[in-house]
């Protein structure tokens, strides 16, 4: 089931996707400020760090977010996955495990997740709850978007107030 999720003690696991867009416009705390227990993966993590030295991320966004060691359950079902990246397989992997709510915006991630009945929320339902909260303005919301959407971002919308 996809949702814009709302504040709960649910971990909420960061894949590399929703990681890279809120550190390319340096709002990561539109998600950390919201929701207390999030997390990713060392793997999600390391694809993070790839951005960076690329020069495709935006650097020191998301220093102290906890990154999980998937335990031997998790690498298990990680093997029964289709064939995806290793930081969306790894946050899918450890998110279904965990019964926590998956964050990607990576449509092939998102469909696995869907077919097994997953809580899952992206970049543009992160946003909207940020609005919701008041965390945000709709047109701030809405140039954050167009920014990450330049930067490559692959978004559902270009106009959140449309939703």
């Amino acid at each position: 089931m996809t949702t814009a999720i709302g504040p709960t003690d649910k971990l909420v696991l960061l894949d590399n996707t929703v990681l890279s867009n809120f550190a390319f416009v340096h709002r990561a705390d539109l998600i950390t400020n919201i929701w207390k227990n999030c997390a990713t993966t060392s793997q999600a993590w390391d694809e993070l760090q790839n951005g960076i030295l690329t020069k495709k991320t935006e650097p020191g966004q998301w220093e102290g977010l906890p990154l999980l060691d998937l335990n031997e359950t998790e690498i298990s079902f990680w093997q029964t996955l289709p064939k995806l990246g290793n930081g969306e397989s790894s946050c899918l992997a450890a998110a279904y495990c965990r019964q926590a709510i998956f964050a990607t915006d990576d449509a092939k991630a998102r469909a696995v997740g869907m077919r097994l009945g997953m809580e899952i929320s992206g970049t543009v339902g992160f946003l909207l709850f940020a609005v919701a909260r008041q965390a945000t303005t709709i047109q701030e919301a809405n140039s954050l978007l167009k920014i990450m959407i330049t930067a490559g971002c692959r978004s559902p919308v270009k106009d959140l107030g449309k939703l």
